[in-house]
């Protein structure tokens, strides 16, 4: 696919980049530049560029999801798969992830076999994985990571700032109705991933089952990759990424360029840690109001593309 460069602002997104029908999205944000709305903007073609001229490696593996849907997790257990211990990873996520680094300089920090994540919808290699998680929980999620984003990262985005004035519900509204996200509305993007749901080069991991049944989530993954690691292994794995573990020991195993890049040039310290919150299921019930539980389920029955989708909303 060529993906062309088209400028556009949407309320909740900002500026971005896109291609004609508006599927394919490219936040104009700089990683590694000053952070200028030049260095933006450019930022969003160099992502672009690098996704044209890139020569995939089928040894890798892509791995794809909404935001706040498990990625983190997912990517740690696939890297710790790969590398055959249970051991967090030094270096960053974000230099693989598509959309934060161009996806021609990945290489710079892993070799393949490699996990590239991103939540762009992309199908460009053999093996490939799509996290989803519950619309619910994904709202509040979301909210709170914009936040955390806010308070941790001293950031002057303007969508951020607007985030942080808003009520949950004012959030809400938008993040289930505003089409012209980055990404779509949660309902859109875990509609294309459901229809992939019978490739067999595609494993689609639930959120709730990382939580509740991580030993055998990570099985799955485990043969899936064809890594063919020991149920040994695979028990320290579930170990190691428990939530509150995770939160701690990702906080100091960041190496130093992470702290230097991109929207992490002025962040508080050990603010890693904050993209893991509570990995709980059925947190939503906290936030939501009664209308804010109303409009959501308005929506999802009026959804007719996810009504097969297993979600767990409680447990």
């Amino acid at each position: 696919m060529l993906y062309k460069q088209q400028s556009y602002i949407s309320k909740m997104a900002g500026s971005y980049l896109t291609n004609d029908d508006r599927t394919f999205r490219v936040k104009t944000l700089s990683e590694f530049g000053k952070g200028s709305a030049e260095d933006d903007e450019q930022h969003g073609r160099d992502v672009i560029d690098a996704l044209n001229k890139y020569k995939w490696d089928d040894r890798d593996f892509l791995l794809q999801s909404y935001p706040k849907n498990g990625a983190h997790i997912t990517w740690e257990i696939m890297n710790m798969l790969l590398r055959g211990n249970a051991e967090y990873i030094k270096e960053s996520k974000m230099y693989c992830m598509i959309g934060i680094t161009p996806v021609t300089r990945s290489s710079e920090w892993f070799q393949s076999p490699k996990v590239i994540n991103t939540h762009y919808r992309l199908d460009v290699l053999p093996k490939e994985f799509r996290v989803m998680r519950n619309g619910k929980d994904t709202a509040v999620s979301l909210y709170k990571h914009l936040m955390n984003l806010t308070r941790n990262l001293n950031s002057q985005n303007s969508v951020l700032k607007q985030v942080t004035s808003m009520t949950f519900s004012d959030f809400l509204k938008e993040h289930l109705l505003d089409k012209d996200q980055y990404y779509g509305t949660h309902f859109d993007y875990i509609e294309y991933m459901w229809s992939l749901k019978d490739d067999p080069n595609v494993l689609i991991v639930f959120y709730e089952d990382l939580i509740t049944d991580t030993i055998l989530s990570i099985q799955k993954i485990n043969k899936f990759m064809g890594t063919g690691r020991s149920d040994e292994l695979i028990e320290q794995i579930a170990d190691a990424i428990n939530i509150d573990k995770m939160r701690e020991g990702k906080a100091t195993s960041m190496d130093d360029a992470t702290e230097r890049m991109g929207i992490y040039r002025n962040a508080k310290k050990e603010s890693a840690k904050h993209v893991y919150r509570k990995g709980t299921v059925g947190d939503w019930k906290n936030y939501f109001t009664v209308a804010d539980d109303e409009l959501f389920d308005s929506i999802l029955a009026k959804w007719s593309g996810g009504k097969d989708i297993p979600f767990r909303y409680t447990l």
